[in-house]
């Protein structure tokens, strides 16, 4: 008798399951909070809106970037294309120029 009710609450609670995943859970209720955090603080100008601006002016202005009209005559896009050459080009030239003097102080006795 005691078998089929386990099995019966077992399988009850297993048609209530939240339908995603703890961490999942967690991430958007983190987010959740953080979002409504900032709007309060900024509604009631706890901080100066120079340097906390609402939610919904920030939204508001990077729509306005990512689309056609961009920022400084450039897109998003083209600002993002900029920002990744230089990183790229700055990889580069560590690469090039930290392996040969990391491989040079290796083989040099007197830096070892």
């Amino acid at each position: 008798m005691s078998v089929l009710i386990n099995e019966k609450l077992h399988s009850r609670r297993l048609k209530w399951r939240w339908p995603l995943s703890r961490q999942v859970t967690l991430s958007i209720g983190t987010l959740a909070v953080l979002l409504t955090v900032w709007w309060t603080v900024a509604a009631l100008q706890l901080i100066s809106p120079l340097f906390l601006p609402p939610p919904q002016q920030v939204l508001a202005k990077l729509l306005t970037i990512a689309g056609p009209q961009g920022f400084m005559d450039a897109t998003l896009w083209q600002h993002l294309a900029a920002s990744l050459t230089r990183i790229v080009l700055a990889l580069l030239a560590a690469v090039v120029i930290g392996i040969p003097v990391g491989i040079a102080m290796g083989l040099s006795p007197t830096v070892r």
